[in-house]
């Protein structure tokens, strides 16, 4: 007779977990099923085994998705990979990849002043040794913002036929925008 806990298992086999003879059958197992299970003689000699079950790390959202993340310049972003913590008995083991470069462990990113070399795919894989890995994929991108302003008066070679002007320019994260501004 099989048991968990004090708790008897019969030979039914309507049940998830079923016991006939010295057979224990534990079918669709989940991590729930761990623990202390029993097998009982009729000669009251007893036997334990401990049962383990090796699940997969998984991430709890978006699993396999790309997630699209906007940011200014040289602000700071935090990307997170929420990954369940019942894979015992092993820990799960994030890292992450930019560029097909391991950047980082851990479950969180932390991107600092962004700029366009920091734009991108950024992925976080999760591992315990069981399966193969889980993994999220993030797509960072960067708004327009201003980083730098330069006034020049210019000559009437740069002003668009007029006689003198001053040339705005302000570079921006990814392109470069020059206005000009008539003097009468």
């Amino acid at each position: 007779m099989w048991m968990r806990g004090n708790r008897r298992i019969f030979c039914a086999k309507t049940n998830r977990i079923f016991a006939c003879s010295n057979i224990l059958i534990i079918q669709h197992v989940t991590v729930r099923d761990s623990g202390y299970y029993k097998c009982v003689s009729s000669s009251n000699n007893r036997s334990f085994y401990q049962a383990s079950v090796m699940v997969p790390a998984s991430i709890i959202d978006s699993e396999g998705e790309i997630v699209r993340v906007n940011a200014a310049a040289l602000e700071s972003v935090q990307l997170k990979c929420h990954v369940r913590q019942d894979s015992f008995p092993k820990s799960v083991e994030v890292l992450w990849q930019y560029d097909d470069s391991y950047i980082a462990i851990g479950n969180t990113l932390q991107l600092r002043d962004i700029d366009q070399n920091k734009m991108g795919v950024y992925k976080c894989s999760a591992s315990n040794g069981y399966g193969d890995p889980a993994t999220k994929s993030f797509h960072l991108e960067t708004t327009k913002v201003a980083l730098d302003v330069e006034v020049q008066v210019a000559d009437s070679m740069g002003c668009q036929s007029q006689p003198s002007c001053l040339v705005c320019t302000l570079t921006y994260l990814v392109t470069s925008i020059t206005l000009y501004y008539g003097i009468f």
